[in-house]
């Protein structure tokens, strides 16, 4: 996959992104993929995102945050704060 830099994003746009983000639980390089993909025009099959894509992206960000949550970690995340 290729790698882009983005520079200059106006703060409103920034903010906008990160609280998407944290609704979808996703990182902010994952909420950009999404809404990049997302402008995409349907008949562009070959550029579209596929799971394993998504799964490869979200794997890369994870290593890259040296955080690895186990099953059981991920089940007491969801749950911390839940009645």
């Amino acid at each position: 996959m290729k790698e882009i830099t983005v520079k200059n994003i106006p703060e409103r746009i920034y903010k906008e992104l990160e609280k998407k983000a944290i609704r979808n639980n996703h990182t902010i390089d994952e909420e950009i993929l999404i809404q990049l993909n997302n402008l995409v025009p349907d008949n562009s099959d070959d550029i579209k995102l596929t799971s394993q894509d998504w799964q490869k992206i979200s794997k890369t960000n994870r290593e890259r945050m040296n955080f690895i949550a186990t099953e059981k970690e991920i089940t007491e995340f969801k749950n911390t704060g839940r009645p």
